[in-house]
């Protein structure tokens, strides 16, 4: 007998621990928001989960200003743009994921080119010439604006250690958020809007 009532007691116990973490773990589940910062498309090409991290700038900070070299082969520099929201993509014709977001970018641009500087900036190394990038940029008819990190100078401003790359600058010349690894029209999109609203 009294080997039931423990029995019974337990089970008892058991039901209402169980019962409460079900609850409890209802509660959270339901008021958790994944991180928007993280973009995800599961569009069957690729995890970008895994390809792709954006992230907002915790404060406003000023964008690290570098110079380039445009097909011309003027000299420009970052700080030239002030005035003007810049979308500031760090790539190379050898860049697999690089070449697969070029479309989006072409694809924006045609939308926004207007109204944002689109900075499209080529590490041009040993690894990438000038040449075979603006081959690149010919053949694919990208028709965005190119330029050619020679020195390395905006890689280093900018600690690039993977490409792609890209950064959203203010009129003001802030970097206000950013993405590793590729991306996608929506996320192109979603953080252009954003720089023009600032």
């Amino acid at each position: 007998m009294n080997n039931q009532v423990k029995l019974i007691i337990g089970a008892a116990v058991l039901i209402v621990v169980l019962g409460g973490g079900t609850l409890l773990y209802r509660n959270l589940t339901e008021k958790y928001q994944p991180d928007e910062q993280m973009e995800t498309e599961g569009n069957g090409e690729s995890n970008r989960a895994e390809s792709e991290r954006a992230e907002e700038v915790s404060e406003k900070e000023l964008a690290p200003d570098f110079t380039a070299e445009d097909q011309n082969g003027n000299t420009v520099s970052l700080a030239d743009f002030k005035g003007k929201p810049v979308v500031l993509n760090f790539w190379a014709s050898w860049c697999g994921p690089c070449r697969e977001e070029m479309p989006e970018f072409q694809t924006a641009y045609e939308k926004y080119g207007e109204e944002v500087q689109f900075v499209m900036l080529n590490l041009t190394n040993a690894m990438e010439s000038k040449e075979n990038a603006i081959s690149f940029i010919n053949e694919s008819e990208y028709t965005f604006p190119v330029y050619f990190d020679l020195d390395q100078s905006g890689a280093a401003a900018y600690s690039i250690t993977s490409i792609p790359t890209t950064y959203f600058i203010d009129h003001e010349g802030n970097a206000v958020s950013f993405v590793l690894g590729r991306t996608d029209l929506q996320t192109l999109e979603k953080r252009i809007e954003a720089i023009k609203a600032e």
